[in-house]
């Protein structure tokens, strides 16, 4: 692979700052987004007086969509940045533009660590302690 003229990783400098700026307002936002869905307690009973199952996780597949989708906007930035510093040469020479890998590292632990599950929807929503 040839080597990369000094001074040319101008746009590659951009995009990871831009990436940078947008992942460092994308975490909150998504994580925010997330808890506004789920502000006031969630309301299990339908107008008959039996569990409205249906609702509750239309609700929470909602909130896990549109959070991921934030996450994963960033994350692809991120890996849009990686994959051109490797295409110029410029990840062997500057190492710190493996920072743009982070988004995407946060994306698949966020998504691993907070998937729907029974145990985690029952206490995290229906008793309210959130995550």
């Amino acid at each position: 692979m040839a080597q990369p003229e000094p001074g040319s990783d101008g746009m590659l400098r951009n995009l990871t700052m831009a990436c940078t700026g947008f992942f460092l307002v994308a975490l909150p936002t998504s994580q925010s987004i997330y808890g506004s869905l789920f502000r006031k307690k969630l309301d299990l009973q339908s107008s008959s007086g039996e569990m409205d199952v249906d609702r509750v996780m239309g609700k929470i597949r909602t909130a896990f969509i549109v959070r991921g989708a934030i996450l994963e906007a960033a994350a692809f930035l991120g890996l849009s940045a990686c994959l051109l510093a490797i295409y110029t040469g410029w990840l062997q020479q500057q190492p710190l533009y493996w920072v743009n890998f982070l988004p995407a590292a946060t994306f698949v632990a966020f998504t691993a660590a907070t998937v729907p599950s029974r145990e985690r929807i029952f206490v995290d929503k229906i008793l309210g302690r959130g995550y």
